[in-house]
């Protein structure tokens, strides 16, 4: 009994310590991904562009926010009530309800819902206060596209049970409402970050180099 005790003492141990290592890892890739998506310009020269079409440039922002709760309190509210309703027809059109409702598949879509109402209210505080403090309009753009798609695949990721993806993008979202608050607050913050941006085009310039990969 002693024996098994300390069995699952250790086990837990292991596990909490498995825990505080990844979770800074997995914030530090994060990091080094948005650096390298901000600095390839990917976002400001297809996604913006593609926008500004039908969205004037200064309300993108304020855009992927009405879009995200557009989708989270809405469209994707309205799948978890339909799934969790106990009475289905016998209509064929809702078959696939009924196949879902057998299944796991509603548990994950009811985790993801929540999810993403926790994190709605850190990003539209984030872009609202980035407006407020007149954060430049390329950063507010840049990085509110960005938690978006990011809780977009992260949840993807969740559904389809890839941990690593999930948690990575999840940590991506985060990384992206941090950098708004930081470049709002901290007087410093554009130039530290610009900073680490730049070092980190020579990194991965050399890396490419190193490796026989063409870097522009």
């Amino acid at each position: 009994m002693g024996n098994d005790n300390n069995r699952g003492f250790i086990r837990t141990g292991l596990s909490q310590l498995g825990v505080l290592i990844t979770y800074p890892l997995v914030h530090a890739l994060a990091g080094c991904l948005v650096l390298h998506i901000t600095s390839s310009g990917v976002i400001n020269n297809i996604i913006v562009r593609y926008l500004q079409k039908y969205i004037a440039k200064q309300n993108i922002a304020f855009a992927m926010v009405g879009i995200y709760a557009l989708f989270v309190f809405t469209i994707l509210d309205y799948i978890v009530k339909i799934l969790s309703k106990s009475d289905i027809d016998d209509s064929p059109t809702m078959r696939w309800i009924r196949i879902i409702k057998k299944s796991t598949m509603i548990s994950r879509i009811q985790a993801i819902h929540v999810s993403l109402i926790d994190s709605f209210p850190l990003f539209a505080a984030a872009v609202i206060i980035s407006y407020v403090t007149s954060v430049p309009i390329l950063v507010r753009n840049t990085f509110s596209i960005l938690f978006v798609l990011s809780k977009l695949i992260s949840s993807l990721s969740s559904f389809l049970y890839l941990e690593f993806p999930r948690s990575l993008f999840w940590a991506m979202s985060n990384i992206c409402c941090y950098v708004l608050f930081s470049y709002a607050v901290w007087l410093d913050f554009p130039k530290y970050f610009k900073r680490a941006i730049r070092q980190w085009e020579y990194f991965f310039k050399d890396v490419s180099d190193y490796y026989g990969f063409r870097y522009k």
